[in-house]
């Protein structure tokens, strides 16, 4: 497993809602990790920016580029 942390560049998944693309798939960059507030659990949340825009994703469906 490898350690995703801030200035890394990775890979993310594409994000559907109710049969809607809400986020393309693609390479970002990770720009802050935060916990999960409202979880129970530890998970981790990374803010990754790609293509001018910020999105939140669980740091577990990430993927580190080399």
């Amino acid at each position: 497993m490898t350690i995703i942390s801030v200035g890394d560049r990775v890979t993310y998944p594409s994000v559907m809602s109710a049969g809607q693309l809400i986020i393309a798939g693609g390479v970002g960059k990770v720009v802050e990790i935060k916990p999960d507030l409202f979880g129970k659990s530890s998970r981790r949340i990374a803010v990754v920016e790609a293509s001018g825009r910020k999105f939140e994703i669980f740091i577990s469906a990430l993927s580190q580029v080399n």
